[in-house]
């Protein structure tokens, strides 16, 4: 069924569409229930964004131009943000795990992408913080201009798994650096984060 088709049978059904940009479309139930957003791939069709992922990333502290002289500094400061969020438990034990992690494998990805991350028994749910460098900071032998950390309680891998397939599929994605560095606030990276124009 093309998008046009199944726009019309969504319709008949009650579901509300916005359009948000020439890329992303929201789908929303007129019954009480969770939106769908989709975004154009490069064949020109359609697919399913991650919903669980666009509400983590929507729970998440935003902090622009994040500047530290080390990557240690660069998560301390991160981690600074979640302190006080209602889900975190145990900052120590959270902050801990995470330093933890990081000193055992820590992720990167290609393109100067930084994921600190941990799964603890620190959170009840899964919180996050973002943080775009202007300069970018040292992450090893990578420069990172761009962070997303982490927590998540240890019972939910699930969870944990969708959102890191989530983020890898979207930053891989030509030009993501310059469009997600760009942003001013957590709703414009949201919209930068899921229209690949």
């Amino acid at each position: 069924m093309g998008l046009r088709t199944g726009v019309a049978a969504a319709i008949r059904r009650g579901i509300v569409f916005e359009k948000f940009s020439n890329a992303v479309i929201k789908a929303t139930p007129a019954f009480p229930g969770r939106s769908i957003w989709y975004n154009k791939d490069s064949w020109g069709g359609y697919r399913v964004i991650s919903r669980k992922a666009i509400e983590h990333l929507k729970g998440a502290i935003f902090l622009k131009d994040l500047e530290a002289q080390s990557d240690h500094e660069a998560i301390s400061k991160m981690l600074d943000l979640l302190r006080s969020h209602p889900e975190v438990c145990n900052f120590e034990m959270f902050a801990a795990d995470v330093f933890d992690r990081q000193q055992t494998d820590p992720p990167l990805f290609p393109g100067g992408v930084a994921f600190p991350h941990a799964r603890t028994d620190g959170v009840m749910t899964l919180v996050m913080a973002v943080a775009t460098c202007r300069k970018p900071i040292q992450f090893g032998d990578i420069s990172v201009r761009l962070i997303f950390l982490v927590g998540v309680p240890k019972r939910a891998g699930g969870d944990y798994l969708e959102l890191i397939s989530f983020l890898a599929r979207q930053i891989r994605r030509d030009r993501a650096m310059e469009r997600l560095t760009g942003a001013e606030d957590m709703p414009g990276f949201i919209a930068r984060f899921v229209d690949p124009a």
